[in-house]
């Protein structure tokens, strides 16, 4: 406390002005960390979280249209259209099961 006595006002104003300048440097840096870390996790969280889930979803509406083509299936009689039908029903599990070989970590989510 006694150096700050013999300083004149202007010295004094610099010395703040210092202080403010490197708290706020260190804050700044400090913040733009934590944002980096921040960003990388939410990266982590969507490709490990969010997409096994959108392909999940979409894994359920396959399921849900291949039970309607096979019930529509046992009740057609015309030849073309059970060709139809069977064509779809393979196209849609096909899918199915892309989507399930694309998430092998899946039963990490379930």
């Amino acid at each position: 406390m006694r150096l700050l006595k013999n300083l004149t006002i202007t010295k004094k104003l610099l010395v703040i002005i210092l202080i403010s300048i490197i708290a706020l440097g260190t804050i700044g840096f400090t913040g733009l960390n934590y944002i980096q870390i921040m960003a990388q996790n939410t990266k982590e969280m969507y490709e490990k979280s969010l997409v096994p889930i959108t392909n999940m979803m979409q894994i359920r509406v396959n399921n849900r249209a291949s039970d309607a083509y096979t019930l529509e299936l046992l009740l057609t009689t015309d030849q073309a259209k059970n060709k139809e039908l069977n064509e779809q029903l393979t196209s849609v599990w096909e899918e199915v099961d892309n989507l399930l070989s694309a998430n092998l970590l899946l039963p990490s989510i379930i």
